[in-house]
Parts: C-alpha cells; sequence; structure tokens
C-alpha cells in the first residue's frame, strides 16, 4: 500500500498529458498511413488515462 501512497495529483497529471500526447499522435499516423500503429497509439493513450483516474480515486480514498 505505500506505493499507492506515492501516487499524487501531479502524477495524475503526468499520466493524462501522457495519454492525450498519444491520442493526438495517432491521428498523425493515420496521416502517415500506418492504420495498425495509430489504432495501438490510441487504446495505449486511452487506457493510460483510464488506469492514471483510477489509481488516483484508489488512493484517495482507500489508501
Amino acid at each position: 500500500m505505500r506505493v499507492l501512497g506515492l501516487y499524487d495529483k501531479y502524477f495524475l497529471a503526468l499520466m493524462i498529458i501522457q495519454g492525450f500526447i498519444l491520442i493526438i499522435d495517432s491521428k498523425n499516423f493515420l496521416k502517415w498511413n500506418m492504420k495498425d500503429t495509430a489504432r495501438k497509439a490510441k487504446s495505449i493513450g486511452m487506457s493510460i488515462i483510464i488506469i492514471g483516474i483510477m489509481l488516483y480515486l484508489v488512493t484517495m480514498y482507500i489508501a
């Protein structure tokens, strides 16, 4: 549980920024005709944002 204590709002902001950068990059991958890479980048970006929010909520209410 001590690992969850390290997770704060600044780390959440970092995870959300990283997720949005991946989502924005997926649009560039589509322009470069890299459809498989664009799909993977978008799914990884969305999952990073979701995992970040879930960890933050767990830290706020449980840890």
